[in-house]
């Protein structure tokens, strides 16, 4: 009896291990101060519309600041970049999927957009760059919630200029979220790549610092 009851535990912290190593400050986080909006799903580290999500770093501060600034979210700084952080890592981009757009990432000012599908640069970078959209990830679904977003946050989305002259939610819905799905898809090649390859080994040796105030930046809208 004393043997089995060990063994049943034994098991049971061996199922249990993997949850805790899974554990993060930013997991945590999320856990504290987002799950009244974004429901746990599908196990241990997973929430509703967060992690059908893929952004870079600077795509994740934007959405944490809107949280704040449009649902009166309260966060710390502390917690906060430990969200920020921890969704960078997890759910970020994979170097070839962000290397298109690193001119944007990089704020360089002497750059040209231009895109693949014919109207996209009249429905969605006439009020902020293409380049925003294209450093995201996600399936149709969440693309298509992107849309309503759009809807429901700027209300006179339909009726500004080259909107009003076309059904601009039809081609959002049925045109704009398919290829965007299609080009940029929630699970790609590159990023499962990106998750299994090893951590690069430091070039350099010994130690280095730097002073001066620094002052937080966020992408370019």
């Amino acid at each position: 009896m004393i043997k089995h009851a060990l063994s049943t535990g034994l098991c049971g912290l061996a199922l249990l291990l993997p949850a805790l190593a899974q554990a993060s400050p930013g997991g945590e986080a999320i856990d504290r101060y987002c799950t009244a909006c974004h429901q746990s799903q599908n196990g241990p580290q997973s929430w509703s519309r967060i992690s059908q999500q893929r952004k870079t770093p600077e795509g994740w501060d934007m959405t944490v600041a809107r949280m704040q600034i449009m649902h009166g979210l309260e966060l710390p700084a502390d917690a906060r970049r430990d969200i920020i952080k921890y969704l960078a890592d997890a759910q970020g981009l994979a170097p070839e999927e962000s290397a298109p757009q690193r001119e944007l990432i990089e704020r360089r000012l002497n750059r040209i957009e231009s895109f693949d599908h014919p109207s996209y640069q009249e429905m969605c970078a006439r009020c902020h760059t293409g380049g925003r959209a294209q450093l995201q990830q996600r399936p149709l679904e969440e693309w298509e919630h992107l849309v309503h977003f759009h809807v429901g946050q700027f209300q006179t989305i339909e009726y500004q200029a080259m909107a009003r002259d076309r059904d601009w939610f039809d081609i959002a819905l049925n045109e704009i979220a398919p290829w965007l799905a299609e080009t940029q898809g929630l699970e790609s090649e590159a990023w499962s790549a990106w998750q299994q390859a090893d951590a690069p080994t430091p070039r350099a040796t010994g130690s280095c610092g730097a002073t001066g105030p620094v002052r937080a930046t966020s992408m370019p809208t």
